[in-house]
């Protein structure tokens, strides 16, 4: 298993962030799972120090205040240093085209998972 440290999940949906953040803590070794129902609140997260740095975020697209690419686009802005080492997973219910190519030409974007994410995703992901 390939434990992480800090895991940032972002999604304006309970359910969805009950079951993944269950899954994580099951299938990661994660010392801190945070969530966040929007990317501005994911982004005050990450700036107020309180959790460190995600090493990964998955992030869902659709979401009020703030969607994942206007999250992506302010992500962007942080310094290199601590962005480094974080991976992020898009998040998606819909398998809208223009959404799943998007978010693959986003360079801090590692793959498009389609929700509800599974059990087999995740164990895959965390036992390379």
């Amino acid at each position: 298993m390939l434990a992480k440290k800090n895991i940032l999940l972002v999604d304006d949906n309970n359910i969805d962030l009950f079951i993944t953040q269950s899954f994580l803590k099951k299938f990661c070794g994660a010392d801190t799972i945070f969530t966040a129902s929007s990317g501005l609140e994911a982004l005050n997260t990450i700036n107020s120090g309180i959790n460190g740095f995600p090493e990964i975020i998955f992030l869902d697209i659709k979401m009020p205040e703030m969607d994942g690419f206007e999250f992506l686009n302010e992500f962007e802005k942080l310094s290199d240093e601590r962005k480094t080492n974080c991976e992020i997973y898009m998040l998606s219910s819909s398998q809208d085209p223009s959404d799943v190519q998007k978010s693959y030409l986003n360079p801090f974007v590692k793959n498009f998972i389609s929700k509800p994410i599974s059990q087999d995703l995740l164990k895959s992901l965390f036992n390379k």
